[in-house]
């Protein structure tokens, strides 16, 4: 009895254990938020999908220590953990529960987790590697982590499921987190297969094939290179075997140079072979070990590896074709490799499903060596359709094709090139279309019959686009359906095939018809008679429903699409009643066909969708999804067609050569341009949407039809130029800046001409964007883009320009990024000491309305005054504002001093009184609203002269001294070192000491006061962002390494050359050195001690305790040019890569890397020569502007 008792007693005691902790676990889980809106998710539901146990189990001790774990292994201080909660975080507007571990890796952690606010699986990735790589990307003001970057470019819209989805990010120092989709039921493929025994079915194998070999060539194509896709950097549902390419951390941007480091899984035999390879063939040889390593259950050995090579390797159970798919993939050549974009047309993919068709006749036309497509077709019982001026008549799917392809091109129609008839067949020679798939294929072995809604209205913006083509010239198809509709498979661009069983479009009824049985519109079967146009809109709507569900409707959604109530569970309420609006019963109330494109499903998308990078070779079909913006390949031809027209309306295109077959396209010089849209229209000018088809750069084509147009000479041209064209020329002479929209191109003929400028992404003008805003904009943002508009402005004046219609229409940002561009130069002028008598820009300044009069500059700080109090205060300043803002006394809620001040000195009635052009940008509300103002620095004015003069006064307590021949006192370093690099010829690049004196417990020096200079952080950060481009880095080095070369010669070792040390004009990039407080007179001996800055010490003096002079100040202009190109310093990666010289950058040239690997070089003694700098190639292949 007692031992029972005792039990019992046990058991009681264990279950009020169990009991409390249970209560404490509640207690904590319960203080979570509830999740706002329908969707509330319970606790128990976030720690079920945590646990993927179900809706109401738990697991929370290992829970609790998976958040313990997880904040041992990053520091999250950024991402507020809550103190109450240790499994919850926050980024950015998401909350999310965290739970346990999935993997851990050098420096990356992922975790199990759930967006509370409506209970979606996702995976948080923290990633906290001190070498992480940043690069510049569309959208970001900031640089982002390459693995952010290329998921980010994998992911673009419209995204296919087989590659992860990167669903939030945040960034703190070196540590990043992302927050990436976790589909349920899944585990690696290394998982898999060990469940399976090492290997699966060649049936199954083909499925999981296709699907990674599309994730891997999609990612190719849009400029990511993978870098180690292994069977742990595959996930898959157990159950569907729907796979997703993870993983992207040891990932690379695809490029034409070879890549010299690999760090993944399945190193390519050439890399082994000569230490370099590409990224597509080394994708391949990826895929043909998975590939081997799933039906075969092992790696492939030596025998293996030579009989794949000789394309001789069979096994037995396998296809034919499943043998040659593995032998394509492993050859030891990569030239011999299988291309990426072929492997998912292999036919083993298609060989397990259905028996193979016909084989295609693809012939090569001699002509131009072009493939083309034959189609043979037999003259039996065939319908004829009589051709006006022709005596015979010709077949129907002729005539048709040809009536089909008339006019301006449309490129989603198959074109019909040649055709000829026989005896008893006659033959059409058709375009062939590369790595195209007919639609069904597409849907079922692609996407395994269930494609994104984003993915359906690309192709039926398409599709639309070539029925109500093929209706405007006289064409009824008749047969649109899944396998007459071409795709590419990774620019989902479409061709409507097949016209077969097409006709003459008529105003009367059809009363026979001869296409899918499935498509017939439901007035044929009631009344036995149809037209042509609404039975074209029931055959899309039946399109639309089968890609949609994968199906064909049933009575009963026939019925319920009648009646408007049909849904979808996945798909939006406006592809819904798009739907509907297609598949109405009656005829009458169907929808329009040319009313489809212009429905709100279409419009739903993002305007601007950046083209996925790739290769250089843009398609017809890539060119229009640029011009409309809508992704890939949608696009919105009958629109662009409207635009060529009025294009060709607006302005005489006979000298661009416009094509004949396509009226969409025009030649300026050495590119060819694919006009889209009209983005503008005025006073005898038009600008269009356009993209250069060579490399698919995004343009705007401005055509000017003035009469009365003014020409002037320039240095570098034969004949007289366009003043607008000349205006354009000056604000764009080297080194560029960013702010001012640049010209590309141009061409003169008679009184009109054609420029072609860039046109950014993501942009409108600042009249929109405040429009968006609601008016106006805080002080903050007002400020980042008032500094952008004023430095344009400012250095057009500076380089000659006066712009004379500054307002808010010819001003574009960029709407993610803030990044300004100042266009609309046709109102333009020179500067000129003269005063102008005429005015054509918005903002007249008043002294034009006093006297008739005014000079450029003033008028320029007019207009930026009259914007910037728009921008802020949301409306025109008033009569009573103008006269506040004259007198200095007008202030608003709101608004710091320092803005006031800026406002008033802009709008002054009186030109003289106005703040100066050039002092704009130097104004103090630039610098308030970042950080706190330096010292104020004291400038004085030499009263011999009235020269300004900076005055630096320097404590005497710890400062060295140096004994000067000739002179019984040693004087102050820093005055003697400075007196030295300014002895001989003058070097502007060296900053002046114009006088000293020595006090009695300190010295004052008279320094020269360059006028509008900023140091060179400043530089870089406020006017730039922290990037500036190649062409201004090499201007700035170029001085700089004049001014370090003069030193040295002059016996003065600087040894503190960095950013903050160099003074530049913002205007015309001259610098100046200056601060020779850490200096020493130069040595042939080595120096012990190092007084610069720590990031700037050479490597020897770190290893040895010593360092030369000269070698230590290659290395500080290395550093210093290490940071104006990437931003920030380097990483001990990237010093280990610069000293074997494997170090790149992605948007910087060969030579420019090449110098900076010279420049850092561990060993002093292998470092490029100080002297030898200026020398280099890098500075040959850039111009250097005169004057600096």
């Amino acid at each position: 009895t007692r031992d029972v008792n005792h039990s019992i007693a046990c058991i009681r005691s264990n279950v009020e254990r169990r009991r409390a902790f249970y209560f404490d676990l509640r207690r904590i889980i319960d203080e979570v938020s509830p999740a706002p809106g329908p969707k509330e998710v319970t606790s128990e539901q976030i720690r079920a999908v945590l646990e993927d146990l179900g809706p109401s189990s738990s697991l929370a001790s290992e829970g609790n220590s998976s958040a313990s774990s997880f904040c041992s292994d990053a520091s999250l201080s950024s991402l507020q953990l809550r103190e109450e909660n240790a499994l919850h975080i926050e980024l950015k507007e998401h909350r999310y529960a965290i739970g346990k571990k999935l993997n851990e890796g050098d420096f990356v952690s992922i975790f199990k987790a759930i967006r509370t606010q409506d209970g979606t699986r996702v995976a948080v990735k923290v990633s906290n590697k001190a070498d992480t790589k940043y690069y510049r990307m569309e959208g970001h003001s900031e640089p982002v982590p390459l693995e952010v970057r290329l998921l980010t470019l994998a992911n673009v819209e419209p995204r296919i499921p087989q590659v992860v989805e990167l669903l939030d990010w945040h960034q703190d120092g070196d540590q990043y987190t992302m927050v990436l989709e976790r589909p349920p039921f899944c585990q690696t493929l290394a998982g898999f297969l060990e469940h399976k025994g090492g290997s699966v079915t060649e049936q199954l194998g083909s499925v999981i094939m296709r699907q990674i070999a599309f994730a891997a060539s999609y990612c190719c194509l849009r400029g990511v290179f993978h870098g180690d896709i292994n069977l742990q950097n595959i996930i898959m549902n157990r159950e569907t075997h729907e796979i997703k390419l993870v993983g992207f951390g040891k990932g690379k941007g695809m490029r034409k140079s070879p890549h010299t480091s690999f760090k993944g899984t399945y190193s390519p035999p050439e890399f082994q072979l000569t230490g370099q390879y590409h990224g597509g063939p080394a994708t391949a040889w990826s895929l043909g070990v998975i590939m081997f390593v799933m039906l075969c259950g092992r790696i492939p050995g030596v025998q293996d590896l030579e009989e794949l090579d000789q394309n001789v390797w069979c096994q037995d159970g396998f296809s034919k074709e499943c043998c040659r798919l593995l032998c394509s993939l492993l050859q030891r050549d990569p030239r011999k490799r299988l291309h990426m974009l072929k492997v998912c047309s292999h036919n083993w993919f298609k060989a397990l499903y259905y028996k193979q068709d016909e084989p295609k006749i693809i012939a090569v036309r001699l002509s131009d060596g072009k493939k083309v497509a034959l189609k043979f077709a037999d003259r039996t019982d065939i319908d004829y359709i009589s051709v006006e001026g022709h005596s015979e008549p010709y077949p129907s799917e002729v005539v048709l094709q040809i009536f089909a392809n008339r006019g301006p091109k449309v490129s989603q129609i198959l074109k019909l090139l040649d055709w000829e008839m026989k005896s008893d067949h006659y033959v059409m020679v058709l375009e062939c279309p590369p790595l195209s798939e007919n639609l069904s294929d597409f849907l079922y072995l692609y996407y395994g019959g269930s494609i994104s809604e984003g993915i359906i209205r690309v192709i039926m913006q398409q599709t639309t686009l070539a029925a109500v083509t093929c209706c405007e010239r006289g064409v009824l198809h008749r047969d649109i359906k899944l396998d007459n509709i071409l795709i590419n498979p990774y620019t989902f661009s479409i061709k409507l095939i097949d016209f077969g069983c097409g006709e003459l479009l008529k105003s009367s009824p059809y009363s026979e018809y001869a296409g899918t049985r499935e498509f017939i519109p439901p007035e044929f079967k009631e009344h036995g008679e149809y037209y042509g146009k609404p039975a074209t809109v029931w055959s899309l709507g039946i399109l639309m429903f089968c890609l949609l569900t994968g199906e064909f409707p049933s009575t009963r959604d026939l019925e319920r699409l009648d009646d408007n109530s049909w849904t979808h569970h996945s798909s939006s309420a406006e592809c819904c009643k798009l739907i509907c609006s297609l598949l109405k019963r009656d005829p009458e109330r169907r929808c329009e066909l040319e009313d489809i494109s212009g429905h709100a499903w279409f419009n739903s998308v993002v305007d601007e969708v950046s083209p996925a990078p790739g290769p250089k070779e843009v398609t017809s079909e890539q060119i229009r999804a640029v011009l409309e913006d809508l992704g890939p390949s949608s696009s919105l031809a009958s629109e662009g067609n409207s635009s060529a027209s009025s294009f060709c309306s607006d302005a005489s295109l006979s000298s661009l050569q416009l094509r004949e077959e396509n009226a969409l396209h025009i030649e300026l010089k050495e590119h060819r341009y694919a006009i889209g849209k009209k983005l503008n229209e005025g006073d005898f000018v038009s600008i269009f949407k356009a993209i250069r088809t060579q490399d698919g750069t995004r343009v705007a084509v401005k055509v000017s039809n003035k009469a009365d147009t003014k020409y002037y000479r320039m240095e570098g041209h034969s004949e007289p130029v366009p003043l607008e064209v000349r205006l354009l020329t000056l604000a764009n002479v080297e080194p560029r800046i960013p702010q001012v929209v640049e010209l590309l191109d141009w061409h003169q003929d008679g009184d009109q001409y054609t420029m072609v400028l860039e046109r950014p992404p993501f942009c409108q003008t600042l009249a929109g964007f405040l429009e968006h805003k609601g008016g106006s904009v805080t002080e903050q943002l007002g400020s980042v883009i008032m500094r952008q508009i004023a430095f344009a402005a400012s250095s057009c004046c500076l380089r000659g320009v006066f712009h004379g219609d500054i307002n808010l229409q010819n001003i574009i940002m960029n709407r993610e990024t803030h990044e300004i561009k100042l266009v609309g130069f046709g109102k333009g002028k020179g500067m000129r000491k003269s005063p102008h008598t005429s005015f054509k820009g918005t903002y007249s300044p008043p002294e034009f309305q006093l006297t008739g009069q005014y000079h450029g500059g003033p008028a320029t700080a007019w207009s930026l005054g009259v914007i910037m109090f728009v921008m802020l205060c949301g409306r025109i300043p008033g009569v009573q504002d103008l006269e506040e803002l004259d007198q200095n006394v007008w202030c608003q809620d709101g608004f710091s001093k320092e803005c006031c001040r800026l406002l008033c000195s802009l709008l002054q009635r009186d030109p003289r009184k106005r703040l100066h052009m050039l002092k704009v940008c130097s104004h103090n509300w630039f610098k308030a609203l970042y950080y706190k103002q330096d010292e104020p620095k004291i400038i004085a004015v030499r009263l011999s002269d009235g020269k300004k003069v900076a005055l630096k006064f320097a404590d005497r307590t710890d400062i060295d001294y140096i004994s000067v021949e000739g002179h019984s006192e040693p004087y102050p370093s820093e005055v003697v070192l400075q007196i030295f690099a300014n002895r001989g010829p003058k070097v502007s690049q060296i900053l002046k000491l114009l006088d000293w004196e020595m006090k009695s417990d300190h010295y004052v020096m008279v320094l020269e006061c360059p006028p509008l200079s900023e140091n060179l952080s400043d530089f870089l950060y406020l006017y730039y962002g922290g990037s500036i481009s190649e062409g201004i880095i090499r201007v700035i080095m170029q001085q700089t390494t004049l001014a370090a070369v003069t030193c040295c010669e002059r016996g003065v070792l600087h040894r503190d050359i960095k950013l903050d040390n160099i003074l530049i004009n913002p205007y015309t990039f001259s610098i100046k050195l200056i601060d020779f407080g850490c200096g020493e007179l130069l040595k042939s001996s080595p120096y012990s001690e190092y007084a610069g800055t720590r990031e700037f010490i050479p490597p020897e003096f770190k290893e040895h305790g010593e360092y030369y002079g000269k070698p230590a100040t290659v290395w500080s202009l290395g550093i210093l040019m290490f940071c104006l190109l990437t931003g920030e310093f380097p990483s001990t990666r990237d010093l280990e890569r610069l000293d074997d010289n494997s170090w790149t950058h992605h948007s910087s040239s060969a030579e420019c890397c090449k110098l900076i690997c010279s420049l850092l070089k561990r060993d002093p003694e292998r470092r490029c020569e100080l002297e030898d700098i200026s020398g280099h190639a890098w500075f040959n292949s850039g111009i250097i502007p005169t004057g600096i």
